[in-house]
């Protein structure tokens, strides 16, 4: 698959993006793996998704990353995803992956790797200061070589303790999109942007490692 990028600002034009994206998938594969982030960039993502005919059935949700907190804290990654996305679709509820922090992120992997160890289209916010899941500016887990989740111990955000995609899974994705809205992100949208601006400095540019990446953004 020829390597594409393209920024959209349209939500017409991104909405058909994604349907085109999962009709190509699963022109090539019986079971699509999809990534999805929390934080308030994927609210809109996920209400176009609830409107795009898709084979549900056919697709696993993971997470890009998640706080270490049971999965109905106020802070938890996946409550997002159930509520504007899982409540209104239907999908069978093994297909459902979300973290466990009782059965830990060992047991995250297996339930990752059951289904090959890769995610196929993933949805990211990108943080103020560049960060995409919980791999944040300036950090260790930036080098991580393996192609599975990471546990992240010292997040500059609080909390501190995380789980994570490292690296090589988003590399290796087929369909990778950064979402950029609000002007707080602004400086990030030029850093990601910058061909002056390290991976180390901006670690979303990560995604541009993957075999095609989109950009939505409502900035100018």
């Amino acid at each position: 698959m020829k390597k594409e990028s393209a920024i959209i600002r349209n939500k017409n034009d991104f909405a058909k993006i994604i349907k085109n994206n999962f009709d190509f998938l699963f022109s090539k594969t019986e079971k699509i793996n999809l990534g999805l982030c929390g934080g308030n960039s994927i609210i809109p993502i996920l209400k176009i998704l609830t409107k795009t005919k898709v084979n549900w059935p056919k697709i696993n949700i993971f997470l890009t990353d998640e706080r270490w907190v049971k999965s109905d804290h106020e802070e938890s990654n996946f409550l997002i995803i159930k509520k504007y996305l899982i409540e209104k679709i239907n999908i069978p509820k093994e297909n459902i992956n979300y973290f466990d922090i009782e059965k830990g992120l060992a047991e995250y992997n297996k339930k990752f790797k059951k289904n090959g160890n890769r995610l196929d289209f993933i949805f990211f916010g990108v943080g103020e200061d560049g960060h995409i899941a919980s791999l944040f500016p300036h950090q260790k887990s930036l080098t991580n070589k393996s192609n599975k989740y990471i546990k992240i111990h010292n997040s500059p955000k609080p909390p501190k303790t995380r789980i994570s995609l490292s690296p090589n899974v988003i590399k290796n994705s087929k369909f990778s999109v950064a979402l950029f809205f609000g002007t707080s992100k602004k400086n990030s949208l030029e850093n990601f942007l910058s061909s002056k601006i390290t991976t180390n400095q901006c670690p979303a540019k990560i995604i541009k490692s993957s075999k095609k990446y989109f950009v939505f953004t409502d900035l100018k």
